[in-house]
């Protein structure tokens, strides 16, 4: 279900996945995501929560929503807690939205947002920055889908007008 959702995406921007990682992560670098294979989760959902973050991440890159403002920010700095946020919330959603809901990943979302949290404890505002940004990330991942469903709506048009117009002629 995941992959549905995100190869449009993926396969619009050109973005490599492979599945031979010890962890999951996305490189800016080289502007493609790393998995661990899918047996090593403990549950497809799982799997489908960590891929979704690193999705979100790749909207990111500077090519796209351009998010990593410095090349080599460490994991102390805001702008990382941020980015984090941004992946998890991201991921949260696009989980919702595709139905998927499992206990134990909805548990641990809310662990990893929390511990991202504490860095940012002097800026309110770093939620909702995240919130609006996880948002922009999403409709980035959906725009090839949403292309593509104009894209066959206008066809279905076209083969109605010629269908009518080849009844009246006939």
């Amino acid at each position: 279900v995941i992959e549905g959702y995100t190869n449009p995406y993926l396969e619009h921007e050109r973005i490599s996945v492979t599945w031979d990682g010890a962890r999951a992560y996305y490189s800016p670098q080289s502007d493609s995501i790393k998995m661990p294979v899918k047996s090593t989760f403990k549950s497809p959902e799982g799997y489908a929560g960590v891929f979704a973050h690193e999705v979100i991440h790749s909207t990111g890159h500077k090519c796209r929503l351009n998010r990593f403002t410095t090349e080599n920010y460490t994991q102390s700095t805001e702008e990382y807690s941020l980015e984090e946020l941004v992946a998890e919330l991201g991921s949260a959603i696009m989980l919702h939205d595709l139905g998927i809901k499992h206990e134990e990943c909805r548990k641990s979302s809310v662990e990893y947002i929390r511990g991202w949290l504490k860095p940012l404890k002097n800026n309110t505002r770093m939620l909702a920055d995240a919130d609006a940004r996880a948002k922009r990330a999403l409709q980035r991942i959906k725009a090839p889908i949403e292309r593509q469903k104009k894209k066959e709506k206008k066809d279905v048009k076209q083969i109605l007008r010629e269908t009518f117009r080849r009844g009246r002629n006939a």
